[in-house]
C-alpha cells in the first residue's frame, strides 16, 4: 500500500499517518465480503468485481482518512479494537441499502441481471448524503 504501512499480526494498520484497528479492518472486509455474496443470493444478480472493490474502497477509504466523522456521527472510533461490530453493522447496513436499491440490468452472458455501476452511482446520488459511510 503506497505511503502505508500494515504491521501483520499486530493491533492496528496504519496509512498516511491515520491508524485503523486490524480488527476493525478485517472485520470491514469480511462483512463486504458475505454481503456481497448475500446480495447475489436473494436478489438473484451478479455484482461485478469493479463494483465491489468500488463499494470496498470507498468504505476503506472512509475508515483511514475520517475518522472524525465516524467519532462524530456515530461515536465509533476505527482506531479501536473494541468498536469492530458496530462499524461492521454500519457497513453492512448502508450497503444493503445502496445494494437492494442499485439497478440491475441483463447483462451477464446468461442474460442474468447484474448490478451496474450507473446504478449504483444514481442510488448514492438521489440518497446523498443519507449514506454514511459512502458519503461523509
Amino acid at each position: 500500500m503506497a505511503g502505508g504501512t500494515v504491521t501483520l499480526g499486530g493491533a492496528s494498520i496504519s496509512f498516511r499517518g491515520r491508524i485503523i484497528a486490524a480488527s476493525v479492518y478485517n472485520e470491514a472486509m469480511s462483512r463486504m465480503a458475505s454481503l456481497y455474496r448475500e446480495v447475489e443470493a436473494g436478489r438473484g444478480v451478479l455484482i461485478p468485481n469493479a463494483i465491489r472493490l468500488f463499494l470496498s474502497d470507498t468504505v476503506i477509504e472512509s475508515l483511514y482518512l475520517h475518522h472524525d466523522a465516524w467519532l462524530q456521527r456515530l461515536s465509533l472510533d476505527p482506531g479501536q479494537d473494541s468498536y469492530s461490530g458496530s462499524i461492521g453493522d454500519v457497513i453492512h447496513k448502508s450497503l444493503v441499502e445502496v445494494l437492494t436499491n442499485a439497478e440491475a440490468e441483463p447483462w451477464a452472458p446468461n442474460g442474468a441481471p447484474q448490478i451496474t455501476l450507473i446504478g449504483i452511482l444514481a442510488y448514492i446520488h438521489a440518497n446523498w448524503c443519507g449514506i454514511f459511510p459512502i458519503c461523509r
